[in-house]
């Protein structure tokens, strides 16, 4: 079971990746929305490094030092957990190729472990 769900998710990746479609597609506006995208990505993973840098300076100036740590995990897991449940409520629960993937020869329960794990 656990490798038609790898099977499935590994197809789910190379077919959605923002690397992949930019190297299959030909549509102008498409590469334009990826390389943007990119920069976009690029730009707010400077800030947040920035905004994380600043942040840890702050705290060793008032004390905290020994508690950056423990900030930092609490802060990914929140991201973590807001970013996943905004994305699995969008992508789990309104897939388009339900009737291509039910014709295929896995389960519901494979379908959607998949899915969940993308």
């Amino acid at each position: 079971m656990k490798n038609k769900q790898m099977l499935l998710l590994r197809t789910l990746l190379l077919s959605t990746s923002i690397l992949n479609i930019k190297k299959t597609t030909k549509d102008k506006k498409k590469i334009g929305k990826i390389n943007a995208a990119i920069v976009g990505m690029t730009v707010l993973n400077a800030m947040l490094i920035g905004y994380c840098i600043l942040t840890a300076i702050g705290y060793g100036a008032y004390g905290l030092g020994e508690k950056i740590p423990a900030m930092t995990a609490l802060v990914i897991a929140v991201l973590a957990f807001i970013m996943t449940i905004i994305k699995t409520n969008s992508y789990l629960f309104g897939f388009t190729e339900y009737e291509m993937l039910m014709a295929l020869p896995f389960t519901e329960k494979e379908i959607v472990g998949s899915k969940f794990l993308y």
